[in-house]
């Protein structure tokens, strides 16, 4: 069987949709509201207060936490972690914010933008025009009930911008593609997903237009395009990029300027991933940048602190920042001094996480008063991000088809990562071979994989196997416990020869290989039931349409 493939750096966050689509095949239930109310019910059981690991009350900014999770409902929390309200029949396949008048607005699973009230009741729907224009990652309100999003191109590389009307009609674009090599960097328009805008914020009030910089003008536009490394400003009255910030980032995320009246104000807080490794091995840092000069004012990096891709930044009135490391699988937040008030883990990967004032909405208002309890974090719940041990996290990797379903495949034949161990770890590793036409009968590969210890030691051979393409079954798999080399750096590889003529591709393939914990602390759980058939194939064509899925 031939594997058609594409190469490209491919977001963990469209994995686990892929995973959760290939792995079964559901059924749309007769009511469609049956598994919402189930999953509500499991959330409620749920004793999410647990999940908060760090509570300092006297220096974490008070408020609510709207977050999303499991099946994408979105759902409020206190800072105790006790739930205060949630919207059961809200499927958000992306951002969800909340107005000031309590109205919760979504990218939803069921297509388009979508607005509900604060009881669920929905209220307004903004439509795609086609799949090939999907809306993605983030949207912001404008004035006069518009909407400003972030829509592919339907080139399935670029991006554009798009205000839309209360009727939904489209009153603006702005195209990346259109200023690639002159107001942006130049990039090649045949690569996978080129832009990849993620974030986009209408420009507060702010020092530095009340210093006479009109490119700062509150109502312009700040926008991220993750793929170029860049941050940039779109002055609305020209449509002309008056300032950019490129060649320091590493597929950063949701640039967030500081408004006016708060500390640090006319700065712009900034996740750089650290995707590539580009400053340091598998390191994300929050990055506070002076647009004047682009000058770092403060930044904050750990060596526990990674997440490949997604995550956000939030700026906080008190001059705190709430970091959410999604890949990671917490959220924290921090001081100016870069200590942590507060730390979150949920049992799902984190999508979205946003703080809200107590008095937010009059909903949150109306609120009755909570205690905030206070939490020391135990020498025994030290923790570490995912990414840090995850062997796929932010290389290149291509999507195949084996055996009529998607898979993840390394694109190296030989490839080594240096990881930190988590307790208890354990190693599941699947490789195979491409029975594509050209390759000789008698043609196999070795497969090898082997750990070393960074800080000293021997290699040690996990597996030794030789597989021929007479073998029955295309893909073997094996289990392998570390548990000897837990809390180590240690450099893991594994390497596919080939033996014969396999032809003009290789012949030997490994499945990314996934590395979990038997200690509770790191164990993510999801009980959450399948998704339901529309669902299912919403978050496909999605997928499809930003180019993640062939």
């Amino acid at each position: 069987m031939r594997l058609h493939a594409r190469r490209r750096l491919l977001g963990a966050v469209a994995l686990s949709f892929l995973v959760l689509n290939s792995a079964c095949e559901p059924q749309a239930p007769a009511n469609p509201y049956a598994q919402q109310e189930h999953t509500v019910l499991h959330l409620l059981e749920t004793d999410m207060t647990r999940w908060v690991a760090q509570h300092d009350p006297e220096r974490a900014f008070q408020g609510y936490n709207l977050f999303l999770f499991g099946r994408r409902i979105p759902t409020l929390v206190d800072m105790n972690g006790e739930r205060v309200h949630s919207w059961p029949a809200v499927r958000a396949s992306g951002s969800a914010k909340l107005d000031h008048q309590g109205r919760l607005t979504v990218i939803s699973a069921e297509g388009g933008i979508r607005r509900y009230a604060w009881d669920g009741e929905h209220l307004d729907t903004w439509s795609e025009p086609s799949m090939e224009l999907a809306f993605h990652h983030d949207f912001t309100w404008l004035p006069d009930d518009r909407l400003l999003a972030i829509a592919n191109s339907g080139d399935g590389i670029t991006d554009e911008l798009q205000e839309l009307d209360g009727r939904g009609r489209v009153r603006w674009r702005w195209k990346v593609a259109d200023r690639l090599g002159t107001d942006l960097p130049s990039a090649d328009l045949d690569a996978w997903h080129t832009t990849h805008v993620n974030a986009v914020q209408v420009l507060p009030e702010n020092p530095l237009f009340d210093e006479g910089d009109p490119c700062f003008r509150p109502g312009n536009l700040l926008v991220s395009a993750r793929n170029l490394d860049t941050i940039f400003v779109v002055d609305r009255a020209s449509d002309a990029v008056c300032w950019q910030h490129s060649g320091q980032l590493d597929r950063q995320h949701t640039p967030r300027m500081v408004p006016r009246g708060a500390p640090m104000a006319g700065s712009i807080v900034v996740l750089d991933n650290g995707l590539r490794s580009k400053r340091a091995y598998r390191q994300s840092r929050v990055v506070v940048l002076d647009p004047r000069d682009h000058s770092e004012r403060w930044s904050y990096d750990r060596p526990d602190f990674f997440s490949s891709v997604g995550g956000a930044v939030q700026p906080l009135p008190n001059g705190n920042t709430l970091v959410l490391s999604t890949q990671g699988g917490r959220a924290f937040e921090i001081d100016a001094k870069g200590d942590r008030v507060w730390e979150w883990r949920p049992q799902s990967l984190p999508t979205v996480l946003q703080r809200l004032a107590p008095d937010h909405c009059p909903q949150l208002a109306a609120m009755p008063a909570r205690e905030p309890q206070a939490k020391v974090l135990r020498e025994d719940e030290t923790y570490f991000d995912r990414d840090l041990f995850e062997f796929g996290a932010g290389m290149e990797m291509r999507v195949a088809q084996v055996d009529d379903r998607p898979l993840n495949l390394l694109v190296e034949q030989r490839a080594c990562r240096v990881l930190r161990l988590p307790p208890s770890p354990n190693l599941s590793l699947r490789w195979g071979l491409d029975r594509h036409d050209g390759a000789a009968p008698g043609a196999s590969s070795n497969f090898r994989a082997t750990i070393r210890p960074v800080d000293g030691g021997e290699p040690h051979t996990l597996m030794d196997r030789r597989l021929g393409l007479d073998e029955p079954e295309q893909i073997q798999q094996g289990q392998h416990p570390l548990h000897q080399w837990q809390g180590q750096r240690v450099e893991l590889c594994l390497e596919a020869q080939d033996v014969g003529d396999c032809g003009p591709a290789p012949c030997g393939f490994w499945v990314e290989p996934h590395l979990v914990s038997d200690d509770p602390l790191f164990a993510l759980h999801d009980d959450f039931p399948a998704l339901d058939a529309a669902e299912a194939q919403r978050r496909t064509e999605q997928l499809k349409a930003l180019g993640y899925v062939l």
